[in-house]
């Protein structure tokens, strides 16, 4: 049995759709910022301060790319961790340096995702 060129694309386009790798969704709203004790400490060894970012509209792996590169631009990033499913997105900040959250809010904006909320200490 042969499978058409044009089918593989058209199924390759169908699940593509959902992700949002480039540009903002629609419809945006940012929800509160907390200041609740975070959980990151349990996945992530850090020497400086940790936060959580909540992000909504995480749908395939280049969803993943494109969110860690915004943030890898923010100084006083150091390292992140992702969870696909839960939108889950655990950060290790500079001890010296840490990000602000105004900085983690933009970049998680300029990814073009839906920022819930961020939990850090």
């Amino acid at each position: 049995m042969r499978i058409a060129p044009a089918s593989i694309a058209m199924a390759l386009g169908i699940a593509l759709a959902a992700c949002q790798t480039t540009g903002p969704p629609p419809m945006r709203t940012t929800g509160d910022v907390t200041a609740q004790p975070s959980a990151a400490g349990q996945t992530i060894t850090a020497q400086g301060p940790t936060a959580v970012l909540w992000v909504k509209g995480l749908a395939c792996p280049g969803c993943i790319v494109n969110v860690e590169r915004q943030l890898k631009a923010v100084e006083g990033v150091e390292h992140i961790e992702v969870d696909l499913g839960s939108g889950r997105v655990d950060i290790a900040l500079s001890a010296e340096n840490p990000a602000s959250r105004q900085q983690l809010r933009d970049a998680i904006d300029k990814s073009g995702f839906t920022l819930d909320r961020i939990e850090a200490p």
